[in-house]
């Protein structure tokens, strides 16, 4: 395999996605978070115009 910064080619690939895996899992972990915390608020603000209507 040709070599890159000292590592074979393979080994710099592998390297690399695993780090984009890592980045990816964790943003979906924030993305999950952010989204319930979106859901809860849309709730809280039908809940407060439906008790203003009433």
């Amino acid at each position: 395999m040709q070599k890159f910064n000292g590592a074979s080619l393979a080994d710099s690939i592998s390297d690399a996605l695993s780090i984009i895996a890592l980045y990816l899992i964790g943003v979906s972990i924030l993305w999950l978070f952010t989204m319930e915390k979106i859901d809860k608020a849309i709730e809280a603000d039908m809940k407060a115009k439906k008790e203003n209507q009433a």
